[in-house]
């Protein structure tokens, strides 16, 4: 498929592998600038104005390239994904959830800081889905290690919890966490964390 030169903020997002909300953040700073396309109508509302933004993608690659931060698909091929979560159900879960992205997602999952360690070498994640309370481990100081790695430093890390406090998630970012997700939660929340902008369709129903 060939690369367009004009981009929608979700589309930056998914080649920068940030959330649209961190391109939001960058434009409202001026970091990035963009160009509103014309209005269709009259009857288009200042809700959907966002969604008019156009990105250059040389400007893009620019901003990349000066940060030092990866663009486009991972070397590898395919965004991968690594779960750490003791609860195996779960972990299946999220792997099965994933499967619905085959063509640009790679997911595995892992249940303690051990086996963490050793994928995190073999595997070379993208992005860490971090459970914050598992018992016996120290999810805070797994994502500090993480973070303060140069090999892996440039390795996402998002928190996942069904009993983390405002204190909890506070700490998590200080160590480098980009956010805690609140469990449970939907998958498109999810998705919109990580960035992937085309969601698969996941009934209403099912959480996670």
């Amino acid at each position: 498929m060939a690369i367009q030169t004009s981009l929608t903020p979700e589309e930056v997002a998914s080649l920068l592998m940030v959330s649209p909300v961190k391109v939001y953040d960058w434009l409202q700073r001026g970091m990035l600038h963009a160009t509103l396309l014309p209005p269709m109508s009259s009857t288009v509302s200042t809700a959907s104005t966002r969604d008019d933004r156009r990105f250059d993608l040389g400007d893009i690659q620019t901003f990349a390239r000066e940060r030092g931060m990866l663009m486009g698909s991972p070397e590898h091929g395919k965004l991968r994904v690594l779960i750490i979560d003791d609860d195996v159900q779960m972990a299946r879960y999220l792997v099965e959830l994933f499967d619905t992205f085959t063509e640009t997602v790679e997911a595995m999952a892992v249940h303690s800081g051990f086996e963490a360690g050793r994928m995190l070498d073999r595997f070379t994640p993208d992005i860490v889905l971090l459970d914050l309370m598992m018992p016996q481990q120290d999810s805070f100081e797994i994502c500090r290690r993480i973070k303060s790695d140069p090999a892996t430093q440039r390795v996402r890390v998002i928190a996942i919890s069904s009993h983390a406090d405002e204190g909890h998630r506070q700490r998590i970012a200080m160590a480098g966490a980009e956010v805690c997700l609140h469990k449970p939660f939907k998958g498109q929340a999810l998705f919109d964390a990580m960035g992937l902008c085309k969601a698969p369709v996941v009934p209403a129903e099912h959480a996670i």
